[in-house]
């Protein structure tokens, strides 16, 4: 049987950052969702969503700041579209230069290789950086 995109969204119910958000608060919204029955899946991310787009280029296992994050992305893009390339958070265009000029196949490699640094800590909060974007990803292209 086939799933479908209501099937997914359903299963994925939370996609959230660490942000600054107590690693109290974060882990348990995290086990929360992992203890519901059925399991309620969450893309989260931490520190910040951007983290899934840099690793569309590189490999980063350190923490950032967001003004950090912003600069990375630039330094990736800049070379490619020009000196005057300035990330802005939820830019439209994103999607498409990831596609044109990241790697979707590296993104989630990069992903699941932080994911994999951390074994079975369950202190999420602690997970800096880490993304769990890719098992979203990864369903989506299995639809």
């Amino acid at each position: 049987m086939s799933r479908s995109i209501t099937d997914l969204l359903i299963n994925f119910g939370l996609f959230f950052d660490r942000d600054s958000f107590s690693a109290n608060d974060f882990n348990n919204a995290v086990q929360r969702c992992q203890n519901t029955k059925p399991v309620i899946g969450c893309a989260w991310t931490n520190e910040a969503f951007e983290l899934w787009y840099l690793l569309h280029f590189h490999y980063y296992n350190h923490s950032m700041s967001r003004k950090d994050y912003q600069n990375a992305i630039e330094d990736n893009l800049k070379p490619i579209l020009g000196g005057g390339y300035s990330y802005q958070k939820n830019s439209r265009d994103m999607y498409d230069l990831l596609k044109e000029h990241g790697s979707l196949e590296a993104a989630t490699r990069n992903a699941k290789r932080l994911t994999e640094s951390y074994a079975k800590r369950e202190d999420y909060a602690n997970h800096n950086p880490c993304t769990m974007v890719w098992q979203l990803v990864e369903e989506l292209l299995n639809l």
